[in-house]
């Protein structure tokens, strides 16, 4: 079992699954790129965070969890000028958490991604329902005779169960409907969502970094700045993102060539394609489409 650091205050890996606690009394914000092909789910147990999802930010305070799927860029940041909080989270794989969840009734990864992604927040009831299985989760972990019980699964399953059930009644703090009250819709976040969408709407196409501060009326620097900030990404790092995340798509359910799709997905160039799409993916475009069926 690992180490845990003094921040980092338990911290566990399973077959298919991985367990954190974090206690941070200093400013502290993931300043660096951040996506993972894991289903992450986050509980803050204390304070307030900033949690950036692809273009939206949200305000998470205690007794809320943020629920993220595959590879969606997310960036958590203090919200004032109090950085204390406690968080836990977990991540699970996918591919081989799907055939548990089929066994035990719950919807797959895929109907859990696009229905159930984004805030819930918990009544005093469920919530302590939470912070027990947690406890008792990390109780399991810290012993050698129980480190790899059976019960340590069956409660991350029941903690996912608990946010799929308050979630469904918070449809309204979706991605796409978000509560005003949660969304921070304001100031330089505000205009990060903007600029992400725009990103997404035009991600095949050449972006220029001054054409695009001209349109959100703000200058080169400070959109660099704030863009940085709020995503952890610079703008072209975001927009090689959102390529990839296209040529994955279009590897992975088309027949078109790899050289079409170097072309569609903006990159132009098929050896500059191939080089950017192995350094962000650790694949090969073509051992990415081996490996999902096409």
């Amino acid at each position: 079992m690992a180490q845990p650091s003094d921040e980092i205050t338990f911290v566990h890996n399973y077959p298919g699954l991985f367990l954190e606690e974090a206690v941070r009394h200093e400013n502290f914000s993931m300043s660096r790129r951040h996506y993972h092909e894991s289903v992450e789910l986050y509980f803050l147990l204390e304070g307030e965070r900033f949690y950036f999802v692809e273009q939206d930010t949200y305000r998470l305070s205690s007794h809320m969890a943020m629920l993220v799927g595959r590879n969606r860029i997310h960036k958590t940041s203090m919200t004032g000028a109090n950085p204390y909080h406690k968080r836990f989270l977990l991540q699970f794989d996918p591919q081989l958490y799907s055939p548990v969840l089929e066994s035990v009734g719950l919807p797959s990864w895929d109907k859990i991604e696009e229905k159930y992604g984004a805030v819930a927040s918990f009544a005093d009831e469920d919530w302590d329902v939470i912070c027990r299985l947690i406890e008792h989760s990390k109780q399991l972990s810290s012993s050698p005779a129980t480190q790899d019980s059976p019960l340590i699964r069956l409660h991350s399953l029941e903690l996912l169960a608990l946010f799929l059930k308050n979630r469904s009644s918070c449809k309204s703090m979706g991605y796409k409907n978000a509560d005003g009250d949660l969304m921070v819709q304001t100031g330089m976040y505000q205009i990060v969502h903007e600029v992400a969408r725009y990103l997404q709407q035009h991600c095949t196409e050449k972006v220029s970094l001054d054409e695009l501060a001209d349109l959100f009326y703000v200058s080169r620097s400070y959109l660099t700045r704030i863009f940085r900030s709020v995503t952890g990404f610079t703008i072209t790092e975001y927009l090689t993102y959102l390529r990839i995340q296209k040529a994955q798509f279009l590897l992975s359910s088309t027949s078109f060539t790899i050289t079409d799709i170097a072309e569609l997905t903006g990159f132009g160039n098929v050896t500059y394609f191939e080089r950017v799409f192995r350094s962000t993916t650790g694949s090969t475009p073509r051992a990415y489409r081996r490996n999902h069926n096409i």
